[in-house]
């Protein structure tokens, strides 16, 4: 099984909320599991933990496609996003 960090967005009744979330996979890809809440807070144990986290979520939300956090399921298939995307 591997993970990597998601960008989410979550529907609020006036706006819509970018954020990140642990998604898990299964062998072949597939959406296992994801956390619960979709926010993640950036921690570690020492500051270079935390440098090293940070960089992760970073280049996991430029990294792939965001998705409403409501509509993950399990073993869907997650979009890359492509090359020339800002």
């Amino acid at each position: 099984m591997s993970w990597h960090y998601l960008p989410v967005w979550v529907d609020h009744e006036h706006c819509v909320e970018f954020t990140l979330c642990e998604v898990y996979l299964d062998s072949e890809g597939r959406l296992k599991s994801w956390t619960e809440k979709p926010a993640m807070t950036p921690q570690g144990d020492d500051l270079d933990d935390l440098r090293a986290m940070l960089e992760q979520m970073l280049q996991d939300a430029n990294r792939w496609e965001p998705v409403r956090h409501a509509d993950l399921k399990v073993g869907m298939v997650l979009k890359k996003r492509s090359r020339g995307e800002a």
